[in-house]
């Protein structure tokens, strides 16, 4: 019986019965260097330095800044295990604003912007490190026109969410019919 309240326990507590598979997770939080149990909610219209660690491996999983209680500024999150930047950008106001980035293993693979907290604007994939596609977002949250890249940063290809233009049809033919020609010669 006692057992049983044992796996049922660690079923609700989110825990893993396989050695290593999973992790129950906590983070310690500093506001300004001061230590404080989230679980009893932020200081009310907090400013300044609002950092968490992992309380397992005690690296930086998250850095910002907060005005009024809200975050606004840079931040950057880390990954809990190895240190490595995550994810850095801007909030103003408690919203995304400005350029979000997005790393793995220390390499950026994607840059999003933000204005009031809308995925809107120039967006970039990144492939080893370098971009491999550039497309916008309407103020709407669709996304629009985007345009492939080779390598050494050429234009490949371009799309529209939409139907094409003429103009933009006539354009992207010639760009399909140059590259044509450069690979024919």
């Amino acid at each position: 019986m006692n057992g049983t309240r044992l796996v049922v326990a660690a079923i609700l507590a989110g825990l893993s019965l396989t050695t290593g598979a999973a992790r129950a997770s906590r983070n310690d939080c500093f506001y300004n260097g001061v230590a404080l149990d989230d679980r009893v909610g932020p200081p009310k219209d907090f400013t300044g330095e609002y950092t968490c660690k992992d309380s397992d491996t005690g690296k930086v999983v998250l850095r910002q800044h907060q005005l009024g209680g809200k975050p606004d500024g840079d931040y950057t999150k880390y990954d809990f295990k190895t240190g490595e930047v995550e994810e850095t950008g801007h909030y103003r106001e408690g919203k995304l604003d400005g350029q979000v980035r997005r790393f793995k293993s220390g390499v950026v693979y994607i840059e999003l912007n933000y204005v009031g907290g809308k995925h809107q604007g120039v967006q970039r994939d990144f492939k080893d490190g370098k971009v491999s596609r550039v497309y916008l977002v309407t103020p709407d949250g669709r996304p629009d026109t985007s345009y492939q890249l080779n390598k050494q940063g050429q234009m490949t290809s371009r799309g529209a969410s939409g139907p094409p233009s003429s103009t933009s049809a006539a354009r992207s033919t010639a760009c399909s019919r140059s590259s044509t020609s450069r690979r024919a010669r």
